[in-house]
């Protein structure tokens, strides 16, 4: 009876040696605090972005908005998230993680391959955040600097009198007007953007050549069509590779009731008198010739 006394009194005493060790709090999950991360990336929310990264960036709203502009749109997803603790002797433990991710871009809705990359992430005060910076917009491509869309014009549609005669044609730069100042101001020219100009419709940048006056500028959208879109990622203004594209839709003519030979008569009778002059077709209405004694001349 004494011996299992005694037992049991050592086994007490040992007891609080054999206790688990103590394993520390407990880590806040790395994946969704990267799942937050992805999700403010995707939207374009640099506030959020900031928020949630180890070195804030005041220049992502720039980045997002001026450099990407609204052609250009990507989907980030979210992959693996792997977690890594480390004890250094002296020293509290440390705890990191790499998360992985593609990011795919697509232009005027036709994507383009994604690209795989990852993230290292940084337990501060109890969080994760994570080490972004502008180059995570294109993993795998050390060179580069930036990413460039790039517009290409298809060429502008011809104008047409009621005969199938060109009024005008050959694409915006070097447009072309066979009959000169005939119907020149029925016809109009083309001009060069401004700032405000460009600014009033989402398809024109400062500096576009567009319709500026007659025919050219009613009937522009039709005659113009939309660019191509190309986007690259580039070191300078070098071309690494291009991530998306997409290609123009022509513009297309437009055939008016016009009739040349019909307005170079009636400019001719016009002759020099001050003023204007229009012929009708009797039958039907159709404006065939329109006579001014100012008369544009787009050639």
């Amino acid at each position: 009876m004494k011996r299992a006394l005694a037992s049991l009194v050592v086994v007490a005493l040992l007891a609080p040696a054999c206790t688990p060790e103590d394993e520390g709090p407990e880590l806040p999950p790395a994946g969704a605090a990267f799942e937050s991360f992805v999700d403010a990336w995707n939207e374009r929310d640099a506030s959020a972005m900031s928020e949630l990264m180890t070195d804030p960036s005041g220049g992502l709203g720039r980045f997002f908005g001026e450099d990407l502009g609204d052609e250009v749109e990507f989907e980030v997803t979210p992959g693996d998230v792997a977690t890594q603790t480390t004890t250094p002797e002296d020293a509290s433990p440390t705890a990191t993680s790499t998360a992985q991710y593609s990011i795919a871009y697509s232009v005027d809705g036709s994507e383009g391959e994604p690209l795989d990359g990852e993230l290292e992430m940084r337990l501060q005060g109890g969080e994760w955040l994570v080490d972004w910076e502008e180059a995570s917009m294109w993993p795998g491509f050390e060179d580069a600097d930036g990413l460039r869309v790039v517009r290409k014009w298809p060429p502008r549609a011809p104008i047409r009198d009621r005969k199938g005669r060109v009024l005008a044609t050959g694409p915006a730069p070097g447009r072309r007007y066979p009959f000169a100042a005939t119907a020149g101001s029925t016809v109009g020219h083309i001009g060069s953007l401004t700032r405000k100009e460009a600014a009033e419709g989402d398809v024109y940048e400062e500096g576009d050549l567009a319709g500026a006056s007659g025919m050219e500028l009613a009937f522009d959208e039709r005659l113009t069509g939309t660019p191509g879109l190309r986007l690259d990622v580039v070191d300078g203004k070098k071309r690494l590779e291009t991530l998306a594209r997409a290609a123009p839709d022509p513009g297309r003519p437009v055939r008016t009731t016009l009739d040349v030979r019909i307005q170079q008569a009636a400019a001719g009778a016009f002759g020099g008198t001050t003023g204007g002059a229009v012929v009708l077709d009797p039958a039907n209405g159709d404006l065939l010739a329109v006579v001014s004694s100012a008369e544009l001349n787009p050639a």
